[in-house]
């Protein structure tokens, strides 16, 4: 099963940021958001690829 649980590419960017950084700390969100980017390319999901490019994208902002 996924680390991630309950976060849909539905929800909003921000919430979605913030629920991962409160839950695992910044790298670590990175790269659940990137994990979670791959396995939307290998189901062929658009939608999906681009939420968690701009989530993966918006924790690495918030980091750097």
């Amino acid at each position: 099963m996924s680390e991630i649980q309950l976060i849909s590419h539905m929800t909003s960017i921000s919430a979605a940021v913030e629920r991962l950084r409160s839950q695992h700390g910044g790298l670590k969100a990175r790269k659940l958001a990137l994990q979670e980017q791959q396995k939307a390319r290998r189901a062929r999901s658009r939608k999906r690829f681009d939420f968690w490019g701009a989530v993966a994208d918006q924790v690495w902002r918030e980091v750097n």
